[in-house]
């Protein structure tokens, strides 16, 4: 089970974009229009993003500029080192996961390629840059699967387990 929630988590949060002011929080919450360009534009590095998925709940991802990335899985106590790159099967554009080596989680260390078309419906909100710092590795404190951190804005009426 955790390795399915991880290659989904993993494929739904890679989702970033350029950015150096930390401080700002862009809500592309559902079908709105600053989601929806903020969807297109993905990936783009540099950007901590928060997804949602049924059976899942949030997930937050920063993807780094190098082809790193590290998940805030719910429930977890530390954050979870990935590597992603975007590909193609056939005509579908893919984003590809994978645990490096010395990796703790049962992803694998061959990459796992899900539909980026998929990836980009589960955006909610995005952050700038690493806010939380979970390129060190570590997560600010472990989060319940319905709990979104605050500084992530968008409409939370419209989300949740």
């Amino acid at each position: 089970m955790l390795k399915n929630c991880l290659l989904l988590a993993g494929s739904i949060l890679g989702l970033a974009i350029c950015a150096t002011d930390t401080t700002a929080a862009t809500d592309i919450g559902t079908d709105s229009p600053s989601r929806m360009s903020s969807a297109q534009s993905y990936p783009e590095p540099g950007t901590t993003y928060l997804t949602y998925r049924d059976g899942i709940g949030y997930q937050v991802n920063y993807i780094a500029p190098n082809g790193e990335a590290w998940l805030w899985y719910p429930g977890i106590a530390e954050g979870i080192a990935e590597e992603w790159r975007l590909g193609r099967s056939g005509s579908m554009d893919m984003i590809c996961w994978r645990h490096p080596q010395g990796s703790d989680t049962e992803l694998g260390r061959d990459f796992q390629c899900n539909s980026l078309k998929l990836a980009r419906s589960g955006i909610v909100a995005r952050l700038p840059g690493d806010p939380y710092k979970l390129s060190t590795g570590q997560v600010p404190y472990t989060r319940e699967a319905c709990s979104a951190p605050k500084e992530f804005r968008f409409d939370r009426s419209g989300h949740g387990c």
